[in-house]
């Protein structure tokens, strides 16, 4: 049984949003009668580490939970990885895909990694023998799953019609980079771009390995060699993952749709297109998005190039009663059926999302009903509650294999 969790946070980033998911699961936790302790990375390392040890000392833990744990693969005095001297089973939650952190790397032999994407979890299984376990598991989304769902009238009244809440980092960046590697790589890079532009509904992974296999007249490359190629060429998953963030407003700017956006970097489309109906609120924290979809008919999701998995934004905004517009992949498919729980839009046909958009805003009928029928299915299956309850699971299976 999972008795106690170390609960491992860093310093404020992305909004904070890391630190408020491992509260409120914390919150969680507690509730189910399993004890927690928090640590903040900051300041000084070596007090960090001796905090960490007196604790460990004092109270015992049954396992350590962090996000996207970059940097917390720790050594103690004595030159040992600091979660192996300790012997507490270490659990990382990854929100990005796996090659986008150095920590899945670690030196730690008891590692387990969770992933949103079940095609994550299924690369790090594959090219990472030193994790000893990789779990799906989709994030929770944040709100109130007690709120009684919005009556139609009160659903209609909500002040916005269409929102997104994400920030865009423009894809220039990302190609800059590129653009400095060793030609040979640079060419793979490039032609791996091209290659998730013209077959969106495929994992990155996948284009990657039909680009290499072209490369190498047919054949297979061996796993050893793909990674080695995959984290020189990061940026280009980097760079996809913002160009279509990029695209996909873009449309809606040009076409005139409003829209309200919550997020930075959008300045250089904002400049370009002047006349568009959008509204621009700035940065907002992972905190205040439930209210804004509280506020909301209908909101505006682009996945991270996720393709077997869903997204905490889907979450948020379904819990808060918004109806959801999204690319799809087969993992929402299967999970929402034929509920007609969220709407969807191809990622390769982004100019036709303006005019989708147009007719979900004008059934209202059909508005109203997948709202509540999205509402029910985030309610019941990605709440904070939900979600904590499958981390304890994941780690109790962890432990009984051990055992």
């Amino acid at each position: 049984m999972i008795r106690r969790v170390m609960i491992l946070q860093k310093g404020n980033s992305d909004h904070d949003m890391l630190n408020a998911w491992l509260n409120r699961w914390g919150e969680e936790f507690k509730r189910l009668e399993t004890g927690v302790q928090c640590f903040s990375a900051t300041g000084e390392t070596d007090a960090f580490i001796r905090q960490i040890l007196d604790a460990a000392d004092q109270s015992g833990f049954d396992a350590v939970l962090a996000l996207n744990s970059d940097g917390l693969q720790m050594l103690s005095a004595d030159g040992k990885n600091l979660w192996d001297r300790l012997g507490i089973p270490y659990f990382d939650y990854l929100v990005d895909h796996p090659l986008e952190h150095t920590c899945i790397d670690c030196p730690c032999n008891d590692y387990h990694v969770i992933c949103v994407d079940e095609n994550h979890a299924g690369f790090v299984r594959r090219f990472y023998p030193n994790v000893k376990s990789a779990d799906f598991l989709p994030l929770s989304g944040f709100g109130n799953t007690e709120t009684e769902p919005d009556s139609r009238e009160s659903f209609f009244s909500r002040e916005y019609d269409l929102v997104l809440t994400a920030g865009l980092v423009r894809p220039e960046i990302f190609l800059d980079r590129l653009m400095s590697l060793p030609e040979r790589m640079r060419a793979i890079a490039l032609s791996w771009i091209e290659h998730m532009e013209s077959h969106p509904d495929l994992p990155p992974e996948d284009s990657l390995r039909s680009v290499l296999r072209d490369l190498w007249g047919g054949q297979e490359i061996e796993d050893a060699l793909f990674l080695k190629v995959a984290d020189a060429c990061t940026d280009a998953l980097m760079y996809m993952r913002s160009f279509v963030r990029q695209q996909v407003v873009e449309a809606l700017l040009a076409a005139g749709t409003p829209i309200h956006i919550w997020g930075n970097g959008w300045e250089e489309l904002r400049a370009r297109y002047p006349h568009s109906r959008a509204v621009f609120h700035g940065d907002a924290a992972m905190t205040e998005t439930p209210d804004i979809y509280r506020r909301t008919k209908l909101a505006l999701s682009i996945l991270p190039l996720f393709k077997g998995g869903t997204h905490d934004r889907i979450a948020t905004a379904q819990i808060g009663g918004a109806a959801v517009l999204t690319d799809g992949n087969a993992y929402l498919s299967d999970l929402y059926g034929e509920s007609r729980g969220i709407f969807l839009y191809e990622i390769g046909k982004t100019k036709e999302i303006p005019e989708r958009v147009s007719q979900i805003l004008n059934d209202r009928e059909e508005l109203f009903a997948t709202a509540q029928r999205g509402q029910e299915l985030a309610v019941s299956t990605f709440s904070a509650e939900i979600t904590a309850q499958k981390l304890l699971a994941i780690m109790e299976a962890a432990k009984k294999e051990e055992g």
